[in-house]
């Protein structure tokens, strides 16, 4: 079982009673992936508020990764090398593990910035 995790910020425009809530994580890490980094964004995914990818995001800062990082590159790999239970699989309706991790990269520009 994988415990439950609290975001950074939460962001619900209706009110959570309703749902639609937007989940943020703010990291200052110097390297990417940040440490536990698969445990962390599994505990996302099975976050019971997030029904969809669009309402998860981690705001990295800029200004603590050096210049020129290949951020998109080594977070893609981490995403490859990702252990998803088959919970989420099952929440998100997807056949196998790559046809998630696929969505994930699919959006990530959406999930995972630099700002």
């Amino acid at each position: 079982m994988v415990s439950k995790r609290h975001a950074d910020l939460q962001v619900c425009p209706n009110g959570r009673e309703v749902g639609g809530c937007t989940y943020f994580e703010f990291k200052s890490v110097s390297e990417v992936p940040p440490k536990n980094f698969n445990d962390q964004f599994v505990k996302d995914l099975l976050n019971k508020g997030v029904e969809r990818l669009s309402q998860i995001k981690w705001i990295f800062d800029r200004k603590k990764l050096p210049e020129g990082y290949n951020f998109k590159g080594k977070m893609k790999k981490a995403i490859e090398k990702m252990d998803i239970p088959e919970l989420a699989l099952k929440k998100f309706g997807k056949e196998s593990v790559d046809e998630l991790k696929n969505d994930i990269i699919k959006n990530f520009d959406n999930i995972f910035q630099v700002k």
